[in-house]
């Protein structure tokens, strides 16, 4: 709710032509005002409700989720605080649909629009007094392994914790950008990093996360231009692998740790 650190919730794609012409059902029905969803079954009657922060059926656009629920996270960022959006559920849903859609269309995600939305303030913000630096890194965690997408080696990285418990990739690259067109050549090209190799995009993009990050670091001379006011902060614009995966996953693991204690 309001004034919470966290909010969940729900998007609810169309059914594709595909599912309409064999003739299938909608799985779900939503109750937008009370921000509730039902399950649907074919025989019995709904489970349910389930209550999230706001649920939004296939009537919103893209901007629309955009503006409602990212906008002022990227406000909080600006602002100096760090923020996380996660795109969670089945391969298929809509996940990389919401968080990177078609940049430079009325179907721009997430990702495009807070760009945007980051490089307007910034310009607006900016002055002798105040500087602002944007910067950005992309990392694939696949198979519990981190690769740089933004590198052209696909050595794997090192997730460490510093003095302050924070975790870290060591080596990480950052990028500098100065607009939003560099920042999508950037991150298009960190796409094709991740095809490269790949012989099932599908399979390979449903068992990996995709983490996009956006830095702001400022330097504020105003009160005292000898010792300015240094301030960074985050967005991170998490892809998750496919939700079914996590069962399976489990499993394995599961039977791996039972091979081991034989």
């Amino acid at each position: 709710g309001e004034g919470e650190n966290i909010r969940v919730c729900v998007r609810v794609r169309p059914m594709s032509s595909k599912e309409t012409e064999s003739g299938s059902k909608e799985a779900v029905k939503i109750d937008i005002a009370q921000g509730s969803i039902y399950v649907m079954h074919a025989v019995g009657d709904p489970t349910g409700p389930f209550t999230f922060d706001a649920v939004y059926n296939n009537s919103f656009h893209q901007r629309d989720i955009y503006v409602q629920e990212v906008h002022p996270m990227v406000e909080s960022v600006l602002g100096g605080y760090n923020s996380t959006v996660f795109a969670y559920g089945q391969s298929g849903s809509g996940k990389t649909f919401t968080m990177t859609g078609v940049p430079g269309s009325e179907n721009a995600g997430v990702m495009p629009n807070a760009i945007a939305h980051i490089f307007d303030q910034v310009t607006k913000l900016a002055s002798p007094v105040r500087q602002y630096h944007v910067k950005v890194s992309h990392l694939e965690l696949y198979n519990g392994k981190a690769r740089d997408l933004l590198s052209d080696s696909a050595a794997t990285l090192e997730i460490k914790q510093n003095m302050a418990k924070n975790f870290y990739v060591k080596g990480l690259i950052e990028e500098s950008v100065g607009n939003l067109e560099e920042t999508l050549k950037i991150f298009d090209s960190s796409l094709d990093r991740r095809r490269t190799g790949c012989t099932d995009l599908n399979e390979h993009s449903s068992r990996s996360h995709s983490v996009f990050t956006i830095t702001i670091e400022s330097m504020d001379f105003e009160a005292d231009p000898t010792t300015p006011t240094h301030m960074v902060s985050k967005l991170n614009l998490v892809d998750l692998a496919g939700s079914e995966r996590s069962g399976e996953e489990g499993r394995r693991g599961r039977e791996e740790g039972g091979r081991g204690r034989r």
